[in-house]
């Protein structure tokens, strides 16, 4: 195995200032004070790092720092994120500007001539990136790349077109963008295995997460021919926010991960959802493959392993199906032990078998079902999983 590079996935923060704390949109707030008879989820989110030790290399924000062009909300939301990027001892901080974060309603003239002076204004030496000629692109030219040795992290500005309210109505990438991105794709050394993709607007489709005020048109419209550009270039990993729903999918070669929101009230109320933060690992030699580790937030019991739709961890770019791999690990465990029933620590599993740590979450399932049949039951314990190996004794019938 190579070098693991580690990147937090921060998405959709919405911070406002609210002194009420009566908005309808955040639980996020400027003005909440760190030791209040309130949570306050950024201080909470600092202790479970020290608890569990969490550092990371990058920290990546698909956008929506802020809520409504809420200048407060942009600078303190702004301010969180270095925070955490300090905090997670990571080495870049690269933002994606969202919808929220740019002045397209104008209801800040005062403040902002152009719609995206909110991004140029906020702050030079830092945002959307710590290096000044890739933020001048990102909010120019619609994109930058940033890249070392490692690593080539395409950041995509999918509201470079946002000047006003009606132009927000439409999210599209033109195509003079597109080739001045290919142009640049071009010249990242072969040498460079981790490659990522960054954007606030999905590059697809997503019919079922159309709950509450979301509708289906705001996805970028030639997304395919993004996922085409960016897979020719060995791209294999796309994150992006906008809905507040954690998601893992794929389209053509390319993996694509919504973060879901950080802070998004609906996501209470909704009852199926949760706010969440991740933890994505990609190994050098294997970029293909990754691991995502997810914590959920809520205001009772601050961060937790999540319980609704989205794991604590998954995998994803498996290159095996759960059949195929139930089979190897099933005709080991018989090998093995033969006709002797065993309680095998499923991380003697994962050692031996290390694509199991790739399966997307839904297939683990499959994997899990498809075990039963080599006499293998996955199990959980208090603090461990367990394959339960239970061979029927010979002479039994299928009554038994």
């Amino acid at each position: 195995m190579g070098d693991r590079i580690s990147f937090a996935v921060i998405s959709d923060l919405h911070c406002t200032y609210d002194n009420n704390y009566g908005s309808q949109d955040t639980i996020l707030f400027s003005n909440t004070v760190r030791n209040g008879d309130r949570k306050n989820q950024i201080q909470e989110l600092l202790d479970l790092f020290d608890a569990e030790n969490i550092k990371c290399d990058y920290v990546l924000c698909p956008g929506d720092i802020t809520n409504k062009m809420d200048v407060q909300g942009l600078i303190s939301g702004f301010g969180y994120l270095r925070e955490i990027q300090a905090a997670l001892g990571a080495q870049q901080l690269i933002c994606a500007p969202g919808n929220h974060d740019v002045d397209f309603c104008r209801n800040n003239t005062s403040l902002f001539a152009k719609a995206s002076d909110s991004l140029k204004q906020l702050d030079s030496m830092h945002y959307p990136l710590s290096d000044k000629d890739l933020s001048r692109s990102l909010i120019d030219d619609g994109y930058c790349l940033y890249r070392n040795d490692k690593v080539a992290i395409l950041c995509i500005n999918s509201v470079a077109s946002f000047t006003d309210k009606s132009s927000s109505e439409k999210v599209f990438i033109s195509e003079s963008t597109l080739r001045s991105i290919e142009n640049q794709l071009k010249t990242i050394p072969t040498t460079t295995t981790i490659r990522i993709a960054l954007t606030h607007h999905h590059p697809i489709l997503y019919t079922d997460l159309n709950f509450r005020s979301y509708n289906t048109r705001d996805y970028i419209e030639n997304g395919d021919t993004l996922i085409e550009l960016i897979e020719k270039y060995h791209f294999n990993l796309l994150i992006h926010g906008h809905k507040h729903r954690a998601k893992l999918t794929s389209s053509r070669a390319v993996t694509l991960f919504g973060a879901g929101g950080f802070s998004a009230l609906q996501n209470l109320q909704t009852g199926d959802n949760e706010n969440t933060f991740h933890i994505v690992e990609v190994d050098s030699e294997s970029p293909t493959k990754g691991i995502i580790r997810t914590w959920s937030y809520s205001c009772s019991a601050g961060w937790k392993k999540p319980s609704l739709q989205f794991p604590y961890k998954t995998g994803f770019g498996s290159t095996k199906n759960a059949i195929d791999l139930a089979e190897e690990i099933g005709t080991h465990i018989q090998e093995k032990y033969g006709d002797q029933q065993a309680c095998i620590p499923f991380s003697y599993v994962v050692d031996r078998f290390k694509e199991i740590e790739y399966i997307h979450h839904e297939r683990l399932k499959e994997l899990y079902n498809e075990l039963k049949k080599y006499s293998c039951e996955h199990a959980k314990g208090d603090e461990q999983e367990y394959l339960l190996y239970q061979p029927k004794q010979k002479g039994s019938t299928i009554n038994d």
